[in-house]
Formats: C-alpha cells, sequence, structure tokens
C-alpha cells in the first residue's frame, strides 16, 4: 500500500535533502561528464512504500571539492509544472518567474522550502495527474537526476 503523504515530515525531510544537495552550484573549473541518473533509499521508519513525484529534471556532475554542479534544470513535466507553479507563486515567487532554474533557486533561497510548502505541492501534486514512482522502503531506486517529492 502506498502512503499517499500523511507523513509530511518524513517527505519534508526527503525534500529538504534532495533540494539542499541539488542547490544550484555555478560550474567549477574541473568538471566530470553530466549524469542522468541517481539512486535513493528512503528507510521505513514510517511506511513500507511512497510515491515519488519528479519536479524538475537537472544534468548533474562532479565539480571541485566534492561539490556536485546542477544545470540544465528543467521542469519534469508539463504536469509538474502546472501543479508547482500556482503553489510557489502562493507562497510568495514573483508571478514572473516560470522557469524551472527561477522556481529550483527560489525554493532553495532563504529558507522558502518549509513542511507547510511541502505538504501544498504534495497535495498538487497529487491531484495534478503528475506521474509518480513507486519507492519501497529499504530498496534502491534508480531515478532520474532532479528534484523529486
Amino acid at each position: 500500500m502506498n502512503k499517499k503523504f500523511s507523513s509530511f515530515p518524513i517527505l519534508f525531510a526527503l525534500l529538504a535533502l534532495l533540494v539542499s544537495t541539488c542547490a544550484v552550484v555555478f560550474p567549477a573549473s574541473a568538471q566530470a561528464a553530466p549524469t542522468s541518473t541517481g539512486s535513493i533509499t528512503v528507510s521505513d521508519t514510517v511506511a513500507s512504500s511512497y510515491d515519488a513525484y519528479q519536479i524538475f529534471g537537472a544534468d548533474v556532475s562532479d565539480g571541485d571539492n566534492d561539490a556536485k554542479v546542477y544545470s540544465q534544470i528543467a521542469w519534469a513535466s508539463d504536469a509538474a509544472r502546472d501543479a508547482v507553479l500556482p503553489v510557489l507563486h502562493s507562497a510568495g515567487m514573483p508571478h514572473s518567474q516560470i522557469t524551472a532554474q527561477e522556481a529550483a533557486e527560489w525554493l532553495n533561497a532563504d529558507s522558502h522550502l518549509t513542511s507547510a510548502l511541502s505538504a501544498q505541492l504534495a497535495r498538487s501534486l497529487q491531484s495534478s495527474g503528475a506521474a509518480s514512482v513507486a519507492l519501497n522502503a529499504g530498496t534502491a531506486a534508480e531515478l532520474p537526476c532532479g528534484y523529486w517529492l
């Protein structure tokens, strides 16, 4: 049975971890080729499975001092964009900001990502028809690089 975002602290921690590690880093002098997938394992502290929604896709490469460099940030899908933008705009992101890059930068700035905003994003994505990926607790999953909730 999939847990449908009733456990917001776990999901917020997951999103906060992903977003904080996916902060936009300016290109470094030595970079490896971008990777297209990454691995994540969710612990089974609340449920045995979760639905994950990709908000943004991104190319990820290694920079100096083990920093990750994220580029080509784009909306994962039209459905994700249409579900996320109204929530971010109502949370204070300027209405003139509509690109995935602008949304990612806004989320990463000044503690905009709160548990309440995570909950709103989750509800909006669930009701939008955006595709989800099932994650089984304790099992590593390979996912496309980007920002996930």
